[in-house]
């Protein structure tokens, strides 16, 4: 919980671009899936990541930021 709570005040610190929403969105979806005893699937979690990022901002798709940081 430590740990979530540094990273959302991290990003809240820096603001929403999306490297960062992306890095803090896979990072929060390790530690989550370890608190379950879950494997760690990479390519898994930055899919999650972007979909949660689109599903949120569909626009997104358009920015290159988005397109490079995936």
């Amino acid at each position: 919980m430590l740990t979530l709570s540094l990273l959302l005040a991290y990003v809240a610190v820096v603001e929403q671009r999306p490297p960062v929403l992306r890095a803090a969105l896979m990072a929060a979806g390790v530690i989550i899936g370890s608190v379950f005893f879950r494997r760690l699937e990479l390519l898994n979690s930055a899919a999650v990541a972007a979909f949660l990022l689109l599903l949120a901002q569909p626009l997104e798709l358009r920015d290159s930021s988005f397109q490079l940081s995936f």
